[in-house]
């Protein structure tokens, strides 16, 4: 999906940094640190005033304040995702522009009160570029360069591996070996040189696609995961759509009161919690954008490679509405997500 936190501390063409008052991060670090000694949730809420309302670099101000430049993450060589389809639905059947993706990320609104468990960091950062996808034919993808920003970057990517442990709607968490780094077109010829010894790569298509990020941080374990809105075309006709909420596992920041044990168990466990509760927040029923569009997500596994390459498929729910809450083990309080244990 793309990056940690640490991509984000830096101005650039594609993102819009925060612009804090010193002695309001200042304020905001130390309260922070004193939160992270005493584990008591009012310490952290007193923290999160000193910003004002302003979240956008929370993340951001909490790296500075331990000390650290991008979140601790074990499996670094993998992508743990998971992936919702968004279905933007018209309000009140008159013909409107669609909403801009910061309209759309704006309405995954996880405000922060006291007993929440996830904390959301804006970001905004919002990029266009096109994918170029290399692959088998039955559905092996193994590289993609990406150019966006005027850059190059280049991702080699293993086979999907799903886990088996056992844990609610880990069916919608994948894993799979990654690497992205900034890339010459030497350096991608030779990537498909390499990937090609078989003979079995194809160039598979390409999208344009449209991309924007923000991130969570659990407010308990500091466990953070990025996500992404993604809008995407195939080119060269762009009569094919796809749009998604990318959720992806990004690392975690020490300190925290019950920090998450880093194993690939844990891991998926935390972010089943999060899969789950967002759909009973924002796919149970629409959520408005703003006064003309609404929208609802729903569970997939289609990748960009399948959309692009038209082999997708999506994964089903339950029709019922009770039997999904009653699966999910979850209840929606406003924009907030409990779990309930059976």
């Amino acid at each position: 999906m793309g990056g940690c936190y640490q991509n984000y501390s830096a101005p650039s063409p594609c993102s819009r940094p925060a612009a804090e008052p010193m002695d309001t991060q200042s304020l905001f670090k130390r309260r922070f640190k004193q939160y992270l000694k005493s584990g008591e949730r009012p310490d952290l809420q007193k923290a999160l005033q000193a910003l004002n309302g302003e979240m956008n670099g929370v993340i951001s101000l909490m790296h500075q304040a331990v000390g650290i430049e991008a979140a601790v993450k074990d499996f670094s060589d993998f992508e743990i995702e998971a992936k919702f389809e968004i279905d933007l639905q018209r309000r009140n059947g008159k013909k409107a522009k669609e909403p801009k993706i910061e309209e759309i990320m704006d309405a995954f609104d996880l405000q922060f009160s006291p007993g929440a468990l996830w904390i959301k960091d804006p970001v905004n950062a919002v990029a266009t570029g096109q994918n170029h996808f290399y692959g088998t034919e039955d559905g092996e993808e193994r590289v993609v360069i990406i150019t966006k920003c005027g850059g190059t970057y280049l991702k080699e990517k293993g086979s999907v591996e799903p886990y088996h442990f056992g844990i609610p709607a880990e069916e919608f968490i994948l894993k799979r070996k990654e690497t992205r780094v900034p890339a010459t077109i030497d350096d991608c010829v030779a990537a498909l040189f390499r990937h090609n010894k078989d003979g079995k790569l194809r160039d598979v298509g390409t999208i344009e696609k449209l991309k924007g990020d923000f991130f969570l941080i659990n407010a308990v374990s500091g466990t953070e995961i990025g996500c992404s809105v993604t809008d995407a075309y195939k080119l060269p006709d762009r009569e094919k759509r796809q749009f998604q909420l990318e959720l992806e596992y990004a690392g975690q920041i020490p300190g925290f009161p019950a920090p998450t044990k880093q194993s690939e168990r844990a891991i998926v466990e935390e972010m089943s919690v999060l899969y789950r509760g967002m759909l009973v927040s924002f796919g149970i029923s629409p959520v408005a954008i703003n006064t003309d569009w609404q929208m609802q997500i729903t569970p997939t596994v289609e990748r960009k490679y399948d959309f692009v390459s038209g082999n997708g498929h999506k994964a089903r729910i339950p029709a019922d509405r009770d039997k999904i809450l009653e699966s999910l083990n979850l209840v929606r309080r406003g924009r907030q997500i409990a779990y309930v244990p059976k």
